[in-house]
């Protein structure tokens, strides 16, 4: 089994690339979509963004990420014909990442799933209006789900954490 988190924007192209490899996806949880800004961004203790505001916004995104704010925004009708940032700092590096968003302006596009990503740091979480439960995270499998024993062991473990999670909001 595989874990991934889906735009539902890429959901098409997922599906099309499973069924030709004879997979398929179970969504585990839908996740909102939301930025995440350090004290130094003057966002920071806002409660929340309306999607056209993000193109101003200079982002500081993991490279080859789903998360990224062209995979993600690209195809709403504020980003169409590439008017999306200009500012995207992309990195390998999740160090990176935290340390531009605890010593700059720079905002973080990501799923509200991940919000334990930042933790122990003081960063704001900012819902993005009308983007909530735009990604799905789940496990892709082959067809006939004949699973190991241990893959269903840590999906039992995952499904767990997820429920819980849930519960505490």
């Amino acid at each position: 089994i595989g874990f991934v988190f889906v735009p539902s924007n890429k959901r098409r192209a997922l599906n099309y690339i499973l069924e030709r490899k004879h997979l398929r996806f179970t969504p585990l949880m839908q996740s909102d979509m939301v930025v995440y800004v350090g004290k130094n961004n003057p966002l920071y203790g806002r409660k929340s963004l309306k999607p056209a505001e993000l193109k101003d916004l200079r982002f500081v995104q993991m490279a080859d990420d789903f998360f990224s704010f062209h995979e993600l925004m690209g195809e709403t009708a504020s980003f169409k014909a590439g008017k999306g940032p200009e500012n995207v700092v992309e990195t390998n590096s999740s160090h990176v990442v935290v340390q531009l968003l605890n010593n700059t302006d720079l905002c973080n596009l990501c799923s509200y799933w991940l919000k334990d990503r930042y933790k122990y740091y003081d960063f704001g979480m900012i819902p993005i209006e009308g983007y909530e439960n735009m990604i799905t995270f789940g496990f892709i499998s082959t067809h006939d789900d004949n699973l190991s024993k241990l893959s269903k062991e840590f999906l039992h473990f995952v499904e767990t954490v997820i429920s819980q999670e849930q519960n505490q909001q």
